[in-house]
């Protein structure tokens, strides 16, 4: 056996030029930044497409947000007058309050409502304003402030205050009318009590009492019948 023969323990570099033990260990992973590069990119692209189509990236167009709430608050308002309040239709100049509490109770609007002027919640005290035109048909002021209403409306007889009759015949209530400040003319909400009996001779009072949209109720107001 040759004593000078070399043997390779994976030291240094063999003469067949395989990796050696120590060239293997010291062999670095690959670099892999630009397919993490490529990911982030498809990823940004991804979130600024479906942001750009949601509308982030358009800015707001606050006042026509205003006037569709407008629009839609008024269908709703009208809708609601048009059944509840048919008896006011035929008083032209009329005015009409409602509320959103109203309106969102009859299932017209949703519980909350947002100002898209200011981001604020609308409360459900916030009166909705109706006047009734000519036409018979409610025209629509939509949102309006309105001071509490502490003064009582006022009741005026037509006619006499004091009305005589004989025995059997037939008597006419001239009726009266009544006017609020806020309200108007609001003499369909008179409410009348007291009968005449013509068939007896006596003394008889007719009242009459009304109370406007905010609940201040007038005076009693009385027309004598006197029947001979």
């Amino acid at each position: 056996m040759n004593q000078n023969s070399n043997f390779n323990f994976g030291i240094g570099e063999s003469n067949s030029g395989m990796n050696t033990y120590d060239s293997y260990y010291k062999h670095q992973p690959r670099n892999n930044n630009g397919l993490t590069m490529i990911l982030i990119t498809i990823i940004l692209i991804i979130v600024f497409s479906v942001l750009w189509f949601s509308g982030f990236f358009t800015p707001r167009d606050r006042k026509a947000e205003n006037d569709k709430l407008f629009n839609r608050v008024c269908n709703a308002a009208r809708t609601y007058a048009d059944n509840n309040n048919k008896n006011d239709k035929r008083i032209t100049g009329k005015i009409v309050y409602l509320t959103v509490g109203q309106l969102s109770s009859a299932n017209l609007l949703e519980a909350t409502l947002i100002n898209p002027l200011n981001n604020e919640k609308i409360p459900s005290t916030t009166y909705i304003k109706l006047e009734v035109l000519p036409s018979g048909e409610f025209q629509c002021y939509g949102f309006v402030k309105r001071e509490e209403d502490r003064v009582k409306p006022v009741i005026t007889l037509k006619g006499e205050a004091t009305i005589y009759g004989r025995v059997g015949e037939k008597v006419i209530d001239p009726g009266a009318t009544a006017i609020d400040d806020v309200d108007g003319d609001i003499s369909e909400r008179i409410q009348r009590s007291g009968n005449v009996n013509i068939n007896t001779p006596g003394t008889y009072k007719i009242n009459y009492v009304v109370s406007d949209i905010s609940g201040n109720i007038s005076k009693v107001v009385t027309r004598t019948y006197i029947i001979q």
